[in-house]
């Protein structure tokens, strides 16, 4: 952990070029440590990120864009920085508290649809 620490620390861009990728917890690590990242459309960069607020979004598989990316990045401080920030401010929305939260209320959710789909079938 330490040395993964150390070496966020060391970086301030990071890529992620994901073809497939469920959610994408190391990406949302790298934006935590403040790193402006460069993903794709897939996990959490198609379902949280918005493109040039927090995180360059590229195509899948397009190598062009990925090297256009970096360049702007490394080319244009604010534009970094505001990513970077805009990137850590979002990462810190997924916090355990959250996540449980939100899977409680869907199992409460559930629950509630099969009573009522359970009570309107039976005739008492």
């Amino acid at each position: 952990m330490k040395e993964q620490l150390a070496e966020y620390a060391s970086h301030a861009i990071f890529l992620f070029p994901s073809l497939s990728e469920g959610f994408g917890f190391t990406l949302l690590e790298a934006m935590s440590m403040g790193l402006a990242a460069v993903t794709t459309h897939t996990g959490l960069g198609g379902d949280w990120v918005r493109d040039r607020e927090h995180a360059l979004l590229i195509a899948p598989g397009n190598a062009t864009s990925l090297a256009e990316a970096v360049i702007a990045l490394v080319e244009n401080d604010d534009l970094r920085c505001r990513i970077a920030n805009n990137g850590q401010k979002l990462s810190r929305l997924f916090t355990a508290k959250r996540l449980v939260d939100a899977y409680q209320s869907a199992f409460e959710e559930a629950c509630e649809r099969h009573r009522r789909a359970v009570s309107g079938r039976i005739n008492v």
